[in-house]
């Protein structure tokens, strides 16, 4: 039996890729699940608990001894307050939110799978040659602006989710959100690339060094400060991100400049 011929890509099948679908529902399973899972909070915990425990009526158990339990999985909350043990989540919800959150990650891998399978089928018919001053001065901005979203997003995981499952999900958030863009600017603005899999490696490269560069720049700066400056640890960490992101981007096209005068030495 013949086999059938390949589709060419075209953008509108693209946007129509039920890979994305499923990373966007599997994103969204995860803030829900992880927004639902109650807890003392971070700002005096103990008179929370105190509060939650009598049902809002009294606080005045809240100078006892106190202490706070986090379960993984089947993610579950509970605090004691001078022997008193209030549970955030009962067992049934508790198993109930951890159904939802692994049905969220498979959805998750899912995504990525297909997504990765349908770029690996996806040769461009027409390389572009790119604009490297252009790609290397918007990766920077865009370095800036991961820089200073993902680290928004964090204090926001930080202060608001009672369990590692916010963390998780606010990483997810950004990657899903991140990735795509420096994906399409390489391919819009970088260099040329044999398959739509390179442009996935690239924005990781770019990614990974924006994160370290804002991250090692906002440590240094912190700590030279003697770790109270907080505005100036975040500039410097956007101009770390904005440098990394630039440096990346650049040794992209070194790379592909590289590779393509290797291959036309073996041609000859």
């Amino acid at each position: 039996m013949p086999r059938r011929p390949s589709v060419p890509y075209t953008p509108a099948r693209d946007r129509e890729a039920p890979g994305a679908w499923l990373l966007g529902l599997g994103v969204f399973a995860l803030l829900v699940a992880s927004a639902s899972l109650d807890g003392p909070g971070w700002f005096d915990p103990a008179e929370q608990c105190a509060l939650d425990s009598t049902g809002g009526i009294s606080s005045a158990g809240a100078s006892g001894a106190y202490t706070s339990e986090t379960r993984f999985f089947p993610p579950r909350v509970t605090c004691s307050l001078e022997g008193s043990v209030h549970a955030y989540q009962s067992e049934g919800r508790s198993w109930l939110i951890g159904a939802v959150l692994l049905a969220a990650l498979a959805c998750l891998v899912a995504g990525v799978v297909l997504l990765w399978l349908r770029a690996r089928r996806q040769v461009p018919t027409t390389p572009t040659a790119g604009r490297p001053l252009t790609h290397i001065g918007v990766s920077a901005v865009l370095g800036v602006v991961v820089c200073l979203g993902w680290s928004a997003v964090g204090l926001m995981a930080l202060f608001l989710a009672e369990t590692v499952w916010g963390a998780v999900a606010a990483m997810s958030l950004c990657l899903a959100t991140t990735l795509p863009v420096l994906i399409h600017l390489d391919g819009s603005l970088g260099p040329p690339r044999p398959r739509l899999t390179t442009s996935w490696w690239r924005a990781l490269l770019v990614l990974g060094a924006t994160a370290v560069g804002g991250s090692a720049a906002a440590l240094a700066a912190h700590a030279g400060d003697g770790g109270h400056a907080l505005g100036a640890a975040s500039v410097a960490m956007a101009v770390g991100g904005a440098t990394g992101a630039a440096l990346a981007s650049g040794a992209t096209w070194l790379a592909a400049h590289a590779h393509g005068s290797g291959h036309q030495e073996a041609i000859r």
